[in-house]
């Protein structure tokens, strides 16, 4: 009996040959004797047929010309015990002369493995499918309850800040008139105590239109009048605005700006979002410490960083440091604003085509990257 070369093949290879109406070998390939193991190749077709059960009866009308063809697909076992099998396809077809007979052995022991994993994957699908009907009525549950609960978070929302931002208005206000009235003056502890009064009711208001914010990110209602401006300009802005805050917290403020490309969005919101990134870097950081702003073209985008000196922030609350509602620990949680602040950083960044990355080593600081496309003409939007 012949034996299938031992060695595997990721991709199939094919070896013909011709047979006369005695059955006698005219001519061979290389593939061909390669494939079946026989060096020098088999002179008889007789010494073929018992790698492929069942070809007598084909065999035959093929080479009476009654089937234009006829393949099989066999397994041809090798002659060492450890060595694996190979899948070999025979197909027959009649040649010139009547009676003669030319054959094609293809090498398929790829093909039959990946069908057989798929064959396997499509049952282990079938049995997932099962399991998965048999959970059906809980996992509906489940996602009632989440549509339920999401609704009541919303609504939740919209009551908390409906109710509070007026009464702060008013608070704000009031505060306000007082520290400005000429008619009635201020001891210096009623001054100090009044701007505390009207610093804490700032953050208070600031943490209400980021929930406000959030509740209409998440209800899809945020919508962002874009147009054309110029980063850089936005960036100074931003720096000239945190200067006080880093010289009262005694941290050194630097910018750094190279030639930008036109941005395309609303200015405002980029300013805005900045403006929380470089006040959650002079907040964080550590007395003497160093906050850079820098913005450059990287090919077609802009990077904007807003690299610190701070503590840096641990791993495991870096995972959750962009989602809503969220803190880290005391030491490292990069917002006062309730979790708000970076959140709504990611959701303009987004907003605007881009996206915005981390990175931070404990006591090393961290580094806020925005990645913005640019391009876009840079005449300042109405």
């Amino acid at each position: 009996m012949l034996h299938a070369s031992t060695a595997a093949a990721p991709a199939a290879r094919v070896g013909y040959a011709i047979f006369d109406a005695e059955r006698r070998l005219q001519y061979a390939s290389a593939t061909f004797s390669a494939l079946l193991g026989a060096h020098p190749p088999a002179t008889l077709l007789s010494d073929i047929l018992p790698l492929f059960a069942g070809v007598d009866a084909p065999l035959q009308a093929v080479a009476n010309s009654d089937l234009p063809r006829w393949h099989l697909r066999a397994v041809a076992h090798p002659p060492g015990a450890d060595a694996p099998s190979r899948y070999l396809e025979l197909t027959l077809f009649p040649h010139l002369q009547p009676g003669s007979l030319f054959l094609t052995v293809r090498d398929v022991t790829w093909e039959i493995a990946i069908e057989q994993r798929a064959i396997q994957e499509r049952n282990e699908l079938r049995l997932l499918q099962t399991a998965l009907a048999a959970h059906t009525p809980a996992l509906t549950d489940l996602r009632q309850r989440a549509e339920m609960e999401n609704s009541e978070h919303t609504l939740f929302q919209a009551l908390l800040t409906g109710d509070l931002r007026s009464p702060l208005t008013a608070l704000t206000s009031y505060i306000h008139w007082l520290l400005a009235a000429e008619a009635h003056p201020l001891h210096p502890d009623q001054r100090q105590a009044l701007e505390k009064m009207q610093s804490y009711a700032a953050e208070i208001a600031a943490s209400v239109d980021d929930m406000i914010n959030v509740e209409r990110v998440e209800r899809g209602l945020l919508s962002l009048p874009m147009g054309p401006f110029d980063l850089a300009s936005v960036a100074e802005r931003a720096h000239a605005a945190s200067l006080p805050l880093a010289q009262a917290a005694g941290v050194h403020l630097h910018l750094s700006l190279h030639p930008l490309p036109g941005a395309f969005g609303l200015a405002s919101l980029l300013y805005e979002a900045l403006i929380e990134l470089l006040r959650n870097a002079i907040l964080f950081n550590r007395p003497g410490g160093e906050v850079h702003l820098r913005a450059r073209p990287a090919g077609t985008e802009m990077l904007i960083e807003v690299a610190d000196t701070g503590p840096g922030i641990p791993a495991a609350v870096q995972s959750r440091l962009f989602r809503p509602f969220q803190r880290g620990d005391s030491a490292s949680a990069r917002s006062r604003r309730g979790g708000l602040g970076l959140f709504l950083v990611r959701m303009i960044v987004e907003a605007h085509g881009g996206a915005l990355h981390l990175h931070s080593e404990e006591g090393k600081g961290a580094t806020f990257t925005i990645r913005l496309p640019g391009g876009a003409d840079p005449t300042p939007a109405p």
